[in-house]
């Protein structure tokens, strides 16, 4: 006769809340920057940041949530919106960065 056995729950490594995350990108000046992130539930509450403050909606950023599928847009993108930004899920945090090019300055993708 053994002891009774407490119910088990397997504590491993934590698990990232998502399951697309927003990448960094280059954008010239002037044109809209688009960043996507999908979680692995739906109704999940996310929020955006840039430089460790809250993103709110308004006429520079637009959020938008359906589903698991969350956007930050950050309008006519200018070189003081350059820097570090985050999308947060729970415990779960995702950092990127947005860097501007200068109109008339765009690089030039070689295959």
């Amino acid at each position: 006769m053994g002891k009774p056995r407490a119910p088990t729950t397997s504590i491993g490594p934590s698990v990232s809340a998502f399951s697309k995350k927003p990448r960094s990108a280059e954008v010239a000046a002037g044109s809209p920057a688009v960043f996507e992130a999908e979680t692995e539930r739906a109704g999940v509450k996310v929020r955006w940041q840039r430089g460790g403050n809250d993103i709110s909606a308004g006429d520079k950023f637009g959020l938008a949530a359906e589903g698991t599928r969350h956007t930050l847009t950050v309008r006519d993108v200018s070189p003081a919106d350059q820097g570090s930004y985050a999308v947060i899920a729970g415990s779960s945090k995702v950092k990127f960065d947005l860097k501007v090019i200068e109109a008339g300055k765009a690089l030039v993708s070689l295959p």
